[in-house]
C-alpha cells in the first residue's frame, strides 16, 4: 500500500498538485513468511472418500487441483478437452450482492490451461455423465448445462 500511495504521491508531485511526497521516506513494514499448512496425502485420501459419493464430488475435487472457487464456479465443459487432458481457466464466476458476475480470471497470469491429473478426466467424466442422465429425467426444463459444476436442474451456482 505504501508503495501506490507514493507513486501516486510522485505522480502528483511531477504534475505541481502537491509541494512535496510525503510518502517519499515512510518505511514499509517488514512481513515474516508464514508457512501455509497444506493436507498430507493421507488427508487428501480420507478427505476424497468423504466427499467421494456426493453430487458435487467433483468440484471438490477441482478445488483440491488447486482451482479457486471462482474458477471452480465459472468452469464450462466447453473449457474441457479430455483427449488433450487440460482444463482451460478462461472464465471466473462470483457471487456480488446476491447476483452472479462472470468475467475473466482474476489476473492475466490466471488466465491458464492445465494438464489434468491422472484421476481428474475420470472425476469430470462421471459427472458430465451424471448431469446427462439428470438432463433426461428434467427435459425440456434443464437449463443450458454449460457448466462443469451445477445445480440438478443445468443451472450454475
Amino acid at each position: 500500500m505504501v508503495s501506490t500511495i507514493r507513486q501516486v504521491l510522485d505522480d502528483a508531485l511531477a504534475q505541481g498538485v502537491v509541494p512535496r511526497n510525503v510518502a517519499a521516506n515512510v518505511a514499509r513494514v517488514a512481513s515474516t513468511h508464514k508457512d501455509v499448512a497444506t493436507f498430507t496425502a493421507a488427508e487428501v485420501t480420507k478427505l476424497r472418500a468423504a466427499f467421494a459419493t456426493d453430487r458435487l464430488g467433483h468440484a471438490w475435487e477441482l478445488a483440491l487441483y488447486g482451482l479457486r472457487r471462482g474458477e471452480i464456479a465459472g468452469l464450462r465443459w466447453a473449457d474441457v478437452d479430455f483427449k488433450a487432458k487440460t482444463l482451460a481457466i478462461v472464465h471466473n464466476r462470483v457471487d456480488a450482492g446476491g447476483t452472479a458476475v462472470e468475467n475473466d480470471p482474476k489476473s492475466a497470469a490466471s488466465r491458464r490451461v492445465l494438464p489434468m491429473p491422472a484421476r481428474l478426466p475420470k472425476v469430470l467424466r462421471a459427472a458430465k455423465k451424471r448431469q446427462a442422465v439428470e438432463r433426461l429425467a428434467i427435459g425440456e426444463h434443464y437449463g443450458l448445462g454449460d457448466y462443469v459444476v451445477c445445480n440438478e436442474i443445468g443451472q450454475p451456482y
